[in-house]
């Protein structure tokens, strides 16, 4: 990795090495036009609320390797806000040694993994900008996510997704 990376390349080139064992988030005032000149995403976007105050962000999909899942991008106002993925790996052991190099989490939310909610199975570590989706039955990691650190607090009202897959009230507004 060369010295002159800007610290949003740096970061995410770290999340897409899939290198989360030092991860301390996302840095803030990502610009997606920075990003978009050296990472390929997807034609289109996507719109998506989140949070507990349902904040809007547009999202857009990179064109990724040793992702078995899409990468989305979301980003407010041209800013990139948070990063996700779907499942991380399905080697049980590959899970289990990340959770464990990264010990107890700040908080265990419920997790909403597609229709099914899962009791304090979102593993937030909002003040490394970093959440996993932790499946009990099998142990496997179901989702990733990467944010600007926080406190759990305003994790829960910017980017938590609190709702069943589907219809979602309108934003407040």
């Amino acid at each position: 990795m060369s010295a002159d990376l800007s610290p949003c390349r740096s970061r995410l080139e770290q999340f897409l090495r899939r290198d989360l064992e030092g991860w301390n988030g996302l840095p803030h005032g990502c610009a997606e036009q920075e990003i978009s000149r050296w990472l390929p995403l997807r034609e289109g976007e996507g719109i998506v609320h989140l949070g507990v105050e349902m904040i809007g962000y547009r999202f857009r999909v990179a064109e990724t390797v040793g992702f078995g899942e899409p990468v989305r991008l979301y980003f407010q106002d041209g800013t990139l806000s948070l990063v996700r993925t779907g499942l991380w790996s399905v080697d049980r052991a590959d899970c289990d040694r990340l959770l464990q190099v990264l010990g107890e989490p700040d908080a265990r939310l419920d997790l909403m993994f597609g229709i099914r909610l899962i009791e304090a199975g979102e593993w937030v570590y909002a003040t490394r900008g970093l959440t996993l989706g932790v499946i009990p039955d099998t142990g496997l990691l179901a989702t990733v996510s990467v944010f600007p650190p926080c406190g759990v607090a305003a994790y829960r009202r910017r980017f938590w997704d609190s709702e069943p897959v589907g219809e979602r009230p309108a934003p407040r507004g």
